[in-house]
């Protein structure tokens, strides 16, 4: 909306003021990197109406500036304590996000912020190019995101990532629909897999709601009625060809 203001608080090289200014809008930057503070200094240079809290743009910008405004931008005043909280955060996000974070540099990290229902469709996707590597056809179904059909079977796919406490949680397996589930773990440089028999499956479930049922495994330290049927991704494929050749 024109006229009103918007707040980036790692702005960088200052991108998002650049565009306020096209579209007419107010903003406030905040970022903790010199090198960013000095290019946004230049691409700002010309502009008066633009206020600096604790740094000084006068000594990196240019002579003729890079950017002239179409109009005349007036910036509402913003409240220091407001700013002051902002920078802070600024600050700390980095020192908390490093802090102790098991996903850092993990090829999984960006699964976390997926929604859902599309981590189930992920999961189905991923069991079915895992198992066609192996040499075993897979169709998905049609009629669920997390369903895939081997033969003349219906296996069910749950995918959970590793919890804080060290387990994962399959969630929301129903007592029909399916013959068999294929729980798929993923902890950040490591994957397990199992594969139950949709009756053992929810006999060892605990239920949840009137037709949903949890699942809990702890990897390390897995329950008895666990360990047979998988752990690692070469356990629960043996496992799988044991279902196949069966029927």
């Amino acid at each position: 909306m024109r006229g009103g203001v918007v707040l980036d608080f790692f702005a960088g090289s200052g991108t998002t003021g650049e565009s306020c200014l096209e579209l007419g809008r107010n903003f406030v930057l905040i970022d903790n990197n010199k090198a960013a503070m000095e290019v946004m200094a230049q691409r700002f240079a010309g502009i008066k109406e633009i206020e600096w809290e604790n740094f000084d743009p006068s000594s990196y910008q240019l002579s003729r500036p890079p950017y002239a405004p179409k109009q005349k931008i007036e910036i509402p005043p913003v409240n220091k304590d407001f700013i002051m909280l902002a920078a802070t955060a600024s600050y700390l996000h980095e020192e908390l996000e490093d802090e102790n974070d098991p996903w850092e540099n993990s090829p999984f990290e960006w699964i976390l912020q997926l929604p859902a229902r599309k981590k189930g469709k992920l999961a189905r996707q991923l069991v079915a190019s895992w198992l066609a590597t192996k040499g075993i056809s897979c169709e998905l179904s049609g009629d669920s995101s997390e369903t895939l059909k081997i033969g003349d079977y219906r296996f069910a796919i749950k995918f959970s990532s590793i919890w804080a406490k060290g387990f994962y949680k399959f969630q929301q397996i129903r007592a029909e629909g399916y013959d068999y589930v294929i729980c798929l773990g993923i902890s950040p440089f490591e994957a397990h897999c199992w594969v139950f028999d949709r009756r053992y499956a929810i006999k060892n479930a605990k239920k949840q709601h009137a037709t949903e049922y949890w699942i809990t495994i702890d990897p390390e330290q897995p329950k008895g009625w666990v360990k047979e049927y998988g752990g690692t991704l070469d356990q629960a494929y043996r496992k799988l060809k044991v279902v196949i050749k069966k029927h």
